[in-house]
């Protein structure tokens, strides 16, 4: 701590009866040196310019000199780990059923009628529509078949070969509506105009 430092003048003094200012100034500094009173600081001094006084220093406290924490420096609280995902079974697709099998389309057929002596074989026949009859000459004589009714043919007219059939010669035709059809053999086994020898065909439609 600096030492404050006062000063002592003294005006005037006689020169009979008292002492010099020396003396004095000398008597009374070792009292006050010695004195236990404290000294005021010079600061206090009241001067020709006037009095002084100084401003005590605040020493920050501690929560000021503690720098705050940042805008952006957010505590941050430590996230508890992640559990463990439990798998789940996957379901297995159900396969597509399959589509019913498509029917297969009908496919026309080809049927044989023999011509023999005593007539057709087989003499009545049933077949689908769009199926095809062959007659064939299985005889050593001539043999004509052809729709009813005789003469003329006109129930099919396609049904009709326009001729003999020779042994071993073969007719085919193709029936492409239902019903029930009959026929004769033009050559053959005819009497007073009209055919003995027949047979029968029944035309059935696709299911």
């Amino acid at each position: 701590m600096g030492a404050a430092f006062y000063f002592i003048s003294f005006r005037g003094g006689s020169s009979s009866g008292g002492k010099s200012p020396g003396a004095v100034s000398q008597s009374v500094l070792p009292k006050l040196l010695s004195s236990e009173e404290p000294l005021e600081p010079l600061s206090n001094f009241e001067g020709e310019s006037g009095p002084t006084s100084s401003v005590p220093i605040e020493e920050p406290s501690e929560e000021e000199t503690a720098s705050p924490l940042s805008e952006t420096e957010t505590p941050q609280t430590p996230s508890p780990p992640p559990s463990p995902s439990v798998l789940e079974p996957l379901e297995e697709p159900t396969p597509p059923e399959p589509p019913p099998p498509e029917e297969p389309a009908y496919q026309p057929k080809t049927h044989i009628v023999s011509i023999e002596n005593n007539g057709f074989v087989p003499k009545i026949l049933t077949i689908t529509v769009g199926d095809t009859i062959t007659w064939i000459n299985n005889d050593p004589v001539l043999h004509w078949p052809s729709s009813d009714p005789h003469p003329t043919h006109t129930g099919l007219p396609d049904f009709d070969p326009l001729s003999d059939l020779l042994p071993e010669e073969s007719f085919s035709y193709t029936f492409i509506k239902t019903g029930t059809f009959s026929y004769h053999d033009h050559t053959q086994a005819v009497e007073d105009d009209e055919a003995t020898i027949t047979g029968g065909v029944r035309v059935l439609p696709l299911e």
